[in-house]
């Protein structure tokens, strides 16, 4: 579920909001839910489903820590790097 769902916008957990957005608490639970998946995985023995979840986990670590090609940190990469 996560890896159909975590890269599209969405309407936040605490606001109401018109029109969906990308919100960095979705992305960093979505993040969270992966990490603990891949742990899971690893702990019961599912290397297949480790593998696979490591993917999702850091092509979203790339996108959090990415300056955009400004040389300055974006702002998903200051907040990733106070949670990481």
């Amino acid at each position: 579920m996560v890896a159909e769902n975590w890269q599209k916008q969405d309407r936040g957990i605490w606001e109401i909001r018109k029109e969906s957005r990308h919100f960095v608490f979705s992305k960093v639970l979505s993040w969270v839910a992966v990490d603990r998946g891949c742990k899971i995985a690893r702990i019961v023995g599912k290397q297949d489903y480790e593998k696979e979840w490591s993917v999702l986990k850091e092509k979203s670590e790339k996108i959090f820590t990415s300056t955009g090609g400004s040389g300055t940190e974006s702002l998903h990469a200051v907040i990733w790097k106070q949670i990481a």
